[in-house]
């Protein structure tokens, strides 16, 4: 469970971290167990972060692993961050692409692939 006790120790025994530049990315996918490390004090008080979700054209909404979501960010406080995956979509099965979030945007999101 997220923020419970044996993650935090799975995180704090195997973690891994590395130094970043300016403008460095991490790339990962959705089975690594990931959290940020503190800002410590610096010549910085605060950074930001930036997201970008790659999935297939035919990928489906998960209702219930959002809904197994939703008491962590109530509790959390993580607010308007991390709604994306309550708002994209609404029914079970429905075809992410096909969300009103993507209405106006579609042809500029999708990657042609050569097959």
């Amino acid at each position: 469970m997220v923020n419970s006790p044996e993650v935090d120790t799975i995180l704090r025994t195997q973690a891994e971290t590395d130094d970043f530049e300016l403008g460095d990315a991490l790339l990962f996918d959705k089975e690594v167990m990931h959290r940020t490390c503190l800002l410590t004090e610096g010549p910085i008080n605060r950074r930001r972060a930036f997201v970008m979700r790659f999935i297939a054209a035919d990928s489906t909404y998960d209702l219930d692993r959002v809904q197994k979501l939703k008491p962590f960010i109530d509790i959390l406080g993580y607010g308007f961050f991390t709604t994306f995956a309550l708002d994209v979509c609404k029914e079970e099965g429905e075809l992410i692409m096909e969300s009103p979030l993507f209405n106006t945007t579609k042809a500029q999101r999708l990657i042609p692939v050569k097959q």
